[in-house]
């Protein structure tokens, strides 16, 4: 479990700009589901903590780049390369999103 922001009223930012609450990866894995259906334009996605960029055939450098920004806008985070380079699942996408929103 996670402390982090919710939105208030209808602020365009993510989470992060709001009161403190606690956060599942389940729920940070539904956060990041809309984020993933639109970059690959997929109504119908359903994210799995294991999936890697292997399971989208159009996961792609560009759209690795395009899904790292709007997360990170999402949960006003940085996601520095070093933690990039170790991304292989989205398992791993949600631990480095649970430790950035709880320091």
């Amino acid at each position: 479990m996670i402390k982090l922001f919710i939105t208030l009223a209808n602020e365009p930012t993510g989470p992060m700009s709001g009161e403190y609450y606690t956060m599942t990866q389940t729920e940070i894995l539904q956060q990041i589901t809309p984020v993933f259906r639109k970059v690959f334009n997929d109504n119908g996605l359903i994210l799995q903590p294991a999936h890697s960029a292997a399971d989208f055939d159009k996961w792609d450098s560009i759209n690795h780049v395009i899904l790292i920004a709007r997360i990170e806008k999402l949960f006003n985070i940085n996601i520095d390369t070093a933690e990039l380079m170790q991304l292989k699942t989205i398992g791993d996408l949600l631990n480095i999103i649970e430790k950035k929103v709880t320091l």
